[in-house]
């Protein structure tokens, strides 16, 4: 059965339903034939990022592609500031791409 090519965007920041959400992505990669080929960030809470990679270690999953869309500073992160300060090492903090070529290049690896 050929896999479901997945990207999925998130606005995680001060509470737990985009965390949630990637919880069934990782159980749909595991057990119904998905392959999530990127994640994209459109929101700017400075722990966002590092909470999304710490959240992908700690399942033991591979980081998927991650890119961040220009946003104006928002200061209510308390849901992943918490993740991150719980959770994210040093190197999670590490800047990613503009969402923009992550999405050209997930979709022109897509298959079909």
């Amino acid at each position: 059965m050929k896999k479901l090519d997945f990207i999925f965007d998130t606005d995680v920041g001060s509470d737990c339903d985009d965390m949630m959400a990637l919880t069934y992505l990782v159980y749909a990669k595991r057990n119904l034939n998905i392959n999530l080929k990127a994640v994209t960030y459109s929101h700017n809470c400075p722990h966002a990022i590092a909470a999304i990679k710490a959240f992908f270690k700690d399942l033991g999953e591979e980081i998927p592609p991650i890119g961040r869309m220009p946003a104006e500073p928002v200061e209510k992160d308390n849901y992943s500031r918490a993740v991150a300060r719980k959770f994210a090492t040093e190197e999670d903090y590490a800047p990613v791409p503009d969402a923009v070529s992550v999405l050209r290049r997930a979709l022109a690896d897509s298959e079909g």
